[in-house]
C-alpha cells in the first residue's frame, strides 16, 4: 500500500496495463502448450481479429472525437481543438496502416477497397473538420453547413466501418469454421483462465481507483472548506494532510499552500474592511451632524430674514410664528406628509421677505393705498422670489415659491402673475389662506383685528374665488386647531415678557 501511494497517477496506471498485459500474454500462450497445432492457429486467428475490430473502433472512436472537437473548435475557437484534431487523424492513418498490413486481410481485395475508400473519405474529412472554424469566424450560415458537411462525411466513413467490419467479421468466420472443430477441448481452459484474469484486474483496477478517489475526496474536502471560508461560513480551512505523491497529492500540496496565503489576505482584508467600516461610520456620522447643523443654521436664518422683514413693515414678529404654525397644521390636514409639513412650517416665515424692497413710506402708510402705491406694493412677491430664486438649497428654493405665490388668487385674479386653482403651487395657496387670517385676526398699524365671525364671514365668500375651496373647508372644519395654536403661541410671548 505505502509503495502505491509512493507512486504518480501514470505509474500507477502503467503498473496496471503492464500487469495487464502480462496475464494476457500468459493467457494467449498457455494454449499453445496444451492444445494442437489447429488450436495454435485458432488462437493466432482469434487475437489478429480481435486487433482487426480494435483497429476499426480505434478508427471509428478518433473519428469521433475528430466530428466533435471540430464543431467544439468552431464554437470555442480553442487553440487545442486543432492540435487534437491533428492527434485524433493520425492515429487513425495509424491504425489504417496496420490494418492494411495485417496478415489476415492482405489478400482479400475486397477488404483492401473498402480501406481505400476509407482512406479517400478521410482526407475530405480532415480537411472539412479544420476549416468549420474559419467558416464559423467568417460567417455562421457557412460554419453551420460545414458542421452539417462534416457530420455527413462522418456518416459515410462510419457506413464504410461498417462494410468493412462485416467483411473483417465474415472473413474471420470463414477462418475460424475451418479449424473450430479442433478447440472445443480447450474452451473449458481459456473460460477458466478468463474469469482469473478478469479477477486480477479488478482487484488491481479498484485498488488504484480507490486511491484515485480518496486522493481527490480529500482535495475536494479542502476546497470546499476554503468557499466556506469565503463565504464566511467558517474562520479556517480544514487543512488535509498529504499521503500520497503523485500527481493528484502534488497538485493538494500546492492548493493547501496557496489556500493557506490566501487564508491569510483574506483574514487581513476583512480586518481592513471593519476598521473601514467603522471609519466610514464614525464619518457618516458626522457628516449627519453636520447637515443637522447645516439645516438648523438656515432655518434660523430664514426666521431672521422672516422678523426683518416683519419688522420693517413694522408688524409683530408674532405674525411669522402664526403663519408658521397655521401653515404646518394645514399642510398635515391637506394630506403633506410630515417632511412637507415641516418644511412648509420652516420657510413660510420668509414670505413677505420682499418687503424689504418696498419703500417705507408705502410700506409703512397707516392708511388705504393708491392705485399706485398698490402696485408697488404688489412687487414684494416678485421681489421676494428674485431674492431666493438662485438658491440651490431646498429650503430657500421652497421660500421662493412661498414668496412669489401666496398672494395669487384661486380664480386668478391675484398677483404677481394671475395663477389660477392648481396651477398655483399648494404651498402657496396654504401660505394665502393662513397669512390672510392672521392679518385680519391680528391688530395692525393700520387696523384693528378684526372680530373671528366676521373673518369666518369674509373666508365663506372667498371661498372658490380667492382661496382654494378644498384648503378653506379643511381650515373652517378644524377652526379650533388654528385657534388653539394662536392662543399657545401669544401665551408663550405673555410669559416671555
Amino acid at each position: 500500500m505505502e509503495f502505491i501511494n509512493n507512486l504518480n497517477i501514470s505509474h500507477k496506471i502503467n503498473i496496471s496495463f503492464y500487469i495487464s498485459f502480462i496475464v494476457m500474454a500468459v493467457l494467449i500462450a498457455l494454449p499453445f502448450t496444451i492444445i494442437h497445432s489447429t488450436a495454435e492457429k485458432y488462437e493466432e486467428q482469434t487475437l489478429d481479429f480481435a486487433r482487426t475490430q480494435q483497429y476499426i473502433y480505434n478508427i471509428n472512436n478518433n473519428l469521433k472525437l475528430i466530428n466533435n472537437q471540430g464543431i467544439e473548435d468552431a464554437l470555442e475557437t480553442n487553440k487545442k481543438c486543432e492540435d487534437k484534431i491533428q492527434t485524433y487523424y493520425e492515429n487513425i492513418l495509424k491504425d489504417l496502416k496496420l490494418l492494411k498490413k495485417h496478415i489476415l486481410f492482405n489478400k482479400n481485395e475486397d477488404i483492401q477497397r473498402v480501406i481505400h475508400n476509407i482512406e479517400t473519405r478521410l482526407l475530405g474529412f480532415k480537411t472539412i473538420s479544420i476549416s468549420v472554424k474559419s467558416n464559423m469566424q467568417e460567417d455562421v450560415e457557412d460554419g453551420l453547413y460545414a458542421i452539417l458537411a462534416l457530420a455527413q462525411t462522418s456518416s459515410k466513413i462510419s457506413y464504410e466501418l461498417n462494410i468493412l467490419s462485416d467483411k473483417v467479421k465474415a472473413e474471420n468466420q470463414k477462418k475460424v469454421k475451418e479449424i473450430k472443430q479442433n478447440i472445443q477441448n480447450n474452451i473449458k481452459i481459456k473460460i477458466s483462465i478468463t474469469i482469473i484474469v478478469l479477477i486480477m484486474l479488478l482487484i488491481l483496477n479498484k485498488l488504484v481507483a480507490s486511491k484515485i478517489v480518496n486522493e481527490l475526496q480529500r482535495l475536494h474536502q479542502l476546497i470546499d472548506s476554503f468557499f466556506d471560508v469565503l463565504n464566511k461560513k467558517r474562520d479556517k480551512a480544514t487543512h488535509i494532510e498529504i499521503e500520497s505523491n503523485d500527481e493528484i497529492g502534488q497538485m493538494a500540496q500546492i492548493i493547501d499552500k496557496n489556500i493557506a496565503v490566501a487564508e491569510n489576505i483574506i483574514t487581513n482584508e476583512r480586518n481592513r474592511a471593519k476598521e473601514i467600516e467603522i471609519q466610514v461610520d464614525i464619518a457618516t456620522k458626522e457628516i449627519k451632524k453636520l447637515n443637522k447643523e447645516m439645516h438648523s443654521t438656515q432655518k434660523e436664518i430664514i426666521h431672521v430674514m422672516g422678523t426683518i422683514a416683519e419688522e420693517h413693515s413694522r408688524e409683530t414678529g408674532l405674525h411669522i410664528q402664526r403663519v408658521a404654525n397655521y401653515s404646518f397644521i394645514l399642510a398635515k390636514l391637506a394630506g403633506l406628509g410630515l417632511k412637507e409639513a415641516i418644511l412648509l412650517r420652516d420657510v413660510s416665515p420668509m414670505h413677505d421677505i420682499g418687503k424689504l424692497g418696498i419703500p417705507d413710506e408705502i410700506l409703512n402708510k397707516p392708511g388705504r393705498f393708491n392705485d399706485e402705491e398698490f402696485k408697488i406694493m404688489q412687487q414684494h412677491a416678485q421681489i421676494g422670489y428674485d431674492m431666493l430664486k438662485h438658491s440651490q438649497r431646498k429650503l430657500l428654493k421652497t421660500a421662493a415659491i412661498v414668496a412669489y405665490e401666496h398672494h395669487e388668487r384661486w380664480d386668478g385674479k391675484g398677483y404677481p402673475r394671475g395663477l389660477s386653482k392648481e396651477d398655483i403651487h399648494i404651498y402657496g395657496r396654504i401660505t394665502a389662506i393662513v397669512d390672510v387670517f392672521d392679518a385680519l385676526a391680528s391688530d395692525r398699524v393700520y387696523k384693528k383685528a378684526w372680530p373671528l365671525e366676521k373673518i369666518l364671514n369674509l373666508f365663506k365668500e372667498e371661498q372658490g374665488k380667492q382661496f382654494d375651496p378644498n384648503l378653506m373647508k379643511l381650515f373652517l372644519q378644524n377652526l379650533d386647531k388654528f385657534l388653539e395654536a394662536k392662543k399657545s403661541i401669544e401665551a408663550r410671548d405673555t410669559r416671555s415678557l
